[in-house]
């Protein structure tokens, strides 16, 4: 077998993708890593986004990605929460209640616009093709034109504030709460003004069973599975509007959770990520090494990365 330099990560095939140990630490945040996502072509950038309020890229093609760009001060000083990338462009969001549109080039990034409207803590971005969408602590979804940067409609969902969506179909999945709303984004895109309850809201359903609340989910196929502060992750079949199964065997608060490869992959609290198989839901590995709280978890090309609390990345092949 070929000995590999720094520049090259082997690629394995799915079947044979089992992260185990962890591989590389990454250093340069000040503050908790609140959230991860790749860009670029064939997925060559890590983008972490920061409670030190800034945005960095790291090189994904080697074996212990070095840091290729810093924007420090993206959020007017105030912490990033989360992003959104498609093609050369990302959207970023984050507590100075504002959502923002970059584009990309390359390890450089350009503020096009800022995003203006939230009152609250800005949770969750999704973007989809010519649309792009906010949730927030101040309880309402914001859809946004990305061409030309303003909004579209506001959606005013009357429950606690919004920490995360998912899309499947036409259908927007929305954490609020001890439910899971579901909204009918044809409906949003009407461009008119909506208050869940009124006869024009794009509110279609909910989904109910989380007592303790909901703080995210993540769409496989069909399937949608979501992860509350009750230690459990939930997986619903979003067409009945029922909960299929419940998972457990984190010890506390579970934030993150990806798929990749036939797996599913959660952070907690506890300071572990858990690795489960898709089909049977059992818990087939536990891997042990962060310091703080896991704020996130993001499988791709045949990496699991885990961001935290304690400021550091890590990676598990």
């Amino acid at each position: 077998e070929p000995v590999l330099n720094k520049f090259q990560v082997k690629k394995r095939p799915a079947s044979e993708w089992d992260p185990t140990e962890c591989s590389a630490i990454l250093k340069g945040h000040t503050d908790s890593v609140e959230y991860l996502t790749l860009a670029g072509d064939e997925y060559q950038l890590l983008v972490s986004a920061s409670r030190d309020g800034s945005i960095r890229l790291w090189d994904n093609r080697q074996v212990e990605p070095s840091p290729v760009g810093c924007v420090p001060d993206a959020h007017d000083g105030q912490g990033v929460l989360c992003v959104a990338v498609q093609g050369d462009l990302m959207m970023t969001a984050g507590c100075n209640h504002e959502a923002c549109i970059w584009r990309m080039d390359n390890e450089r990034m350009a503020k096009l616009n800022p995003l203006r409207g939230h009152s609250g803590w800005v949770h969750g971005a999704v973007m989809m093709g010519d649309i792009a969408l906010s949730c927030s602590y101040d309880k309402t979804i914001k859809m946004w034109d990305v061409r030309r940067r303003n909004s579209i409609t506001t959606v005013e969902t009357g429950g606690r504030g919004v920490y995360g969506m998912a899309v499947i179909g036409n259908e927007i999945f929305s954490c609020q709460g001890a439910n899971i709303c579901v909204w009918d984004f044809r409906k949003m895109a009407s461009g008119v003004n909506m208050l869940a309850g009124a006869n024009v809201s794009p509110v279609v359903s909910s989904l109910s069973g989380n007592v303790s609340g909901v703080y995210g989910h993540l769409a496989v196929g069909e399937r949608l599975y979501s992860v509350a502060p009750d230690s459990s992750i939930r997986m619903w079949d979003p067409k009945h509007r029922r909960c299929r199964l419940r998972l457990e065997g984190h010890t506390d608060y579970v934030r993150s959770i990806t798929a990749a490869a036939g797996k599913i992959f959660s952070g907690a609290d506890d300071k572990t990520v858990r690795v489960w198989d898709d089909v049977h839901h059992d818990c087939q590995r536990v891997l042990r090494g962060h310091s703080g709280f896991v704020q996130c978890v993001l499988a791709a090309r045949g990496r699991l990365f885990s961001c935290s609390v304690d400021k550091t990345i890590r990676i598990w092949e």
